[in-house]
């Protein structure tokens, strides 16, 4: 009996959490599809440094055990310029993301206060002679911006924390 409130609870938060990511995507698709772009692309962003040491390493080696041949120092200037390149782009990409994000919490937070606004607007005249009720919605449009806008920042946070796993799941297994 009680696996089945505990599965009824995560069930509620579930459908919660679904019905708050509709919210913010309806505040404003383009931010929100953006906004996951950007967390794709930073979540595979530092494996990139990483795989151009590796790729170093390996010319460096390759070299000392005379299999590579005179072009370690090409190989040397190559990963040079490439991983300065990389940091480049983390960085600009790490500011974009912060400009997106700040511009979609704006967009969530103007989105939130319409909706309290036509919800109180339909309210009857009534809800409003109650003390508990106007509590209630005191409570409501106190909370309901700060999250829904940390929402977002959650997901991103979330799928960079998934393509880091998955990939270094992979990268081990391509190593053994």
């Amino acid at each position: 009996m009680k696996i089945v409130t505990v599965f009824s609870h995560y069930k509620k938060n579930l459908h919660s959490l679904g019905t708050a990511i509709v919210l913010i995507f309806r505040a404003s698709p383009l931010y929100f599809c953006l906004n996951c772009l950007f967390s794709i692309g930073l979540g595979f962003l530092p494996i990139l440094p990483l795989l151009v040491w590796r790729n170093l390493i390996n010319e460096v080696v390759a070299y000392l055990s005379d299999t590579g041949g005179d072009a370690i120092l090409s190989a040397i200037v190559l990963s040079a310029v490439l991983y300065g390149f990389i940091l480049i782009v983390q960085e600009s990409s790490r500011v974009i993301s912060q400009l997106v994000s700040l511009k979609y919490s704006d967009k969530i937070d103007y989105f939130v206060e319409h909706l309290l606004i036509d919800a109180t607007a339909s309210a009857d005249l009534a809800f409003f002679d109650s003390s508990e009720l106007r509590d209630r919605m005191g409570v409501v449009s106190n909370n309901s911006n700060y999250v829904l806008s940390r929402i977002p920042m959650v997901l991103c946070d979330l799928i960079q924390s998934l393509i880091w796993v998955i990939v270094s799941i992979v990268d081990r297994k391509s190593v053994v």
